[in-house]
C-alpha cells in the first residue's frame, strides 16, 4: 500500500518521521546534503564489494554551490534532513527530478541494532 495525502501526513505527525513542512500531497520533499563523496579510482584497479574502504577510492567533497555530475560520474549523498523511519514500514526513492537523474534502488532491508527503526540522513 502506498501512503498519500492526509494518510502520509497524519503517518508523518503520529511517527514524527520528519519535520512537518516537508510534507508534499504525493511524498516528502528531502534536499540533497552538502557533504558528497566522489568516486575517484586509481586507474585500472578493479574494485570489488567488500575489499576496499571508502577512504581508498571515494574523496570527500563539501558543495559550495550546484551539483555538476558528467556522463558515467556517481556520487555518494545523503539528505539534509533527518528521517525517523519506523520499523514496520519503508520508502523508496524514485527520482530527483530537481536534478534531473534517475535513481534505481534494489530492495534493501535494514537490520536495525534496535526495535526503533531507522534514524539517519
Amino acid at each position: 500500500m502506498v501512503v498519500v495525502g492526509d494518510n502520509l501526513k497524519g503517518l508523518i505527525q503520529a511517527k514524527n518521521i520528519c519535520d512537518e513542512n516537508l510534507f508534499d500531497e504525493f511524498s516528502i520533499k528531502i534536499t540533497l546534503g552538502r557533504t558528497v563523496f566522489r568516486l575517484k579510482p586509481k586507474e585500472g584497479d578493479i574494485i570489488k564489494y567488500g575489499r576496499q574502504t571508502v577512504n581508498e577510492y571515494y574523496t570527500k567533497d563539501e558543495l559550495k554551490g550546484e551539483l555538476v555530475l558528467v556522463s558515467g560520474e556517481c556520487v555518494l549523498a545523503c539528505s539534509a534532513q533527518d528521517i525517523k523511519m519506523p520499523l514496520v514500514y519503508i520508502g523508496f526513492l524514485f527520482k530527483l527530478k530537481e536534478l534531473w537523474l534517475d535513481c534505481s534502488l534494489p530492495l534493501i532491508v535494514l537490520t536495525p541494532k534496535s526495535n526503533q527503526g531507522f534514524l539517519g540522513r
